[in-house]
C-alpha cells in the first residue's frame, strides 16, 4: 500500500520519537503547519520537501509515497554492498560507497553508521577523522534503533581512545548497559536444545574477547613501557596474566585456534619483549617460536574449519580479512640494542630466517 505525504510525514515524526512542535522548529514552520501536514489540511511547499526528505533520511519519492518498498530494497543493497567491502577489507572502497549511498539518504542512521566506521578505520586527516566521529556521534544521539545506537556509541568510545583521550572514551562507555542487560544474560529464554547450543556457543566467543581485553588491561596492555616504574605489577606478574590469556584461550578454543591464532602470536610477542627487559634470553627465545608458529597457523587456516573444543564445537572462525592479511612480528624491534646479546644465537637467527621467509618482517 502506498502511503500518502501527510501519513508519512506523521510516521516518521514518530518513528523518531519527536513532537510536532519539535518538528516544527527543525523546519522553521510553525506546529499549526505541522498539524495542517499530517491530517491532510495542508500540504508542504515545493521547495519544503527535500529538506524534508532529507532530515528524515528518506528520499522525496518516499516522503511522497512514490515507492517506500523501493528505496528500503535499494538502501539493504548498499548496506549489503558496504559490508561486502569490509569483509574483504576494502576500507577505501567502502568509504566511497558509504558516502554515495548517505548523499542519497542523508538521514539513514545505519548508512552513516557505516561511513562513520570506514573513515575511522582508514589513514585519515585530522579533518576527516574529526568528521566520522561527528558522524558517529550523531548516530548514537539521533537513533532510534537500539543496536544502531549502541553500535554507534561503542565507535564514538573506541574513536576517543584511539585518539589518546580515555576520559572522554570513559565517559561515553558509561552509557552503555552492562553485560547484565544483555541478550547474553538471558540465553535460558531458548527452548529449542540446538538454538540453545549456538547461541551458548556465540556469547562465549563474544565474552571470550571481552575477558581476554580485561585481562590484557590488567597487564598493562603491550603499549605500557616494560620499565614503567609506577606500574602496581611487576613484569613477572604482566607475564604470568599473558600466560594465563595463552590458557585460556586453549580451553575456550581447543588446540588449533584458528583465527585465534592471531591473539596468541601478539601475546607470545609481548611475552618476548617482558623476558628480554628481565634477560631472561631462553624463554624469550620459547615464545618467539611460539608467535612466529601461531603466525604460520593464522596463515593456513580457512572459514570452512571449525574449532574442536567443546565450548565451541562446529563453529566457524572468522574471515583473515577482518583484521589484516595476516599477523606480523610488528611488536618487536630486533634493532633495539636488547637483542645484541643473541646476535649470535644460532636458534635466534635461525627464528628470524624463518619469520623473514613467511614475511612476517619488513
Amino acid at each position: 500500500m502506498t502511503l500518502t505525504i501527510s501519513e508519512n510525514i506523521r510516521r516518521l515524526r514518530r518513528a523518531r520519537d519527536m513532537k510536532q512542535e519539535d518538528l516544527a522548529a527543525t523546519l522553521g514552520v510553525t506546529p499549526q503547519t505541522v498539524s495542517k501536514w499530517e491530517t491532510n489540511t495542508g500540504y508542504p511547499d515545493l521547495e519544503m520537501i527535500p529538506s524534508i526528505a532529507n532530515f528524515f533520511g528518506v528520499t522525496t519519492d518516499e516522503l511522497l509515497g512514490v515507492d517506500v518498498s523501493r528505496a528500503k530494497e535499494k538502501i539493504q543493497a548498499y548496506y549489503d554492498e558496504i559490508r561486502s567491502l569490509n569483509a574483504q577489507w576494502k576500507l577505501a572502497e567502502m568509504k566511497e560507497l558509504a558516502r554515495r549511498a548517505c548523499r542519497e539518504f542523508p538521514g539513514n542512521h545505519m548508512l552513516q553508521h557505516q561511513l562513520a566506521w570506514a573513515i575511522l578505520q582508514t589513514r585519515t586527516t585530522p579533518e576527516e577523522r574529526a568528521e566520522g566521529l561527528a558522524i558517529a556521534e550523531r548516530v548514537a544521539e539521533e537513533a532510534t534503533d537500539i543496536n544502531q545506537k549502541l553500535e554507534a556509541t561503542m565507535l564514538v568510545a573506541y574513536t576517543h581512545e584511539g585518539n589518546g583521550d580515555k576520559k572522554a572514551a570513559r565517559e561515553v562507555a558509561k552509557r552503555l548497559p552492562n553485560v547484565n542487560f544483555t541478550q547474553q544474560a538471558l540465553i535460558r529464554l531458548e527452548d529449542d536444545r540446538d538454538t540453545e547450543l549456538a547461541t551458548a556457543r556465540a556469547n562465549i566467543d563474544l565474552l571470550f574477547d571481552n575477558l581476554a581485553q580485561q585481562i590484557e588491561s590488567l597487564a598493562g596492555r603491550w603499549s605500557v613501557r616494560v620499565d614503567a616504574a609506577d606500574d602496581p605489577l611487576t613484569i613477572e606478574e604482566r607475564i604470568e596474566l599473558y600466560t594465563q590469556n595463552i590458557e585460556l584461550q586453549h580451553i575456550v578454543y581447543g588446540d588449533n585456534l584458528l583465527f585465534r591464532h592471531y591473539n596468541a602470536s601478539e601475546w607470545h610477542q609481548i611475552i618476548v619483549r617482558l623476558s628480554m627487559s628481565l634477560a631472561r634470553h631462553s624463554d624469550a627465545l620459547d615464545h618467539l617460536e611460539r608467535a612466529i608458529y601461531h603466525a604460520e597457523k593464522y596463515a593456513e587456516y580457512t572459514t570452512d574449519d571449525t574449532y574442536s573444543s567443546l565450548m565451541m564445537l562446529g563453529v566457524h572462525p572468522q574471515h583473515q580479512s577482518s583484521w589484516s592479511d595476516g599477523p606480523t612480528l610488528y611488536l618487536l624491534d630486533f634493532d633495539d640494542a636488547q637483542y645484541d646479546a643473541l646476535r649470535d644465537n644460532l636458534r635466534f637467527t635461525a627464528l628470524l630466517d624463518r619469520a623473514r621467509t613467511a614475511g612476517m618482517m619488513e
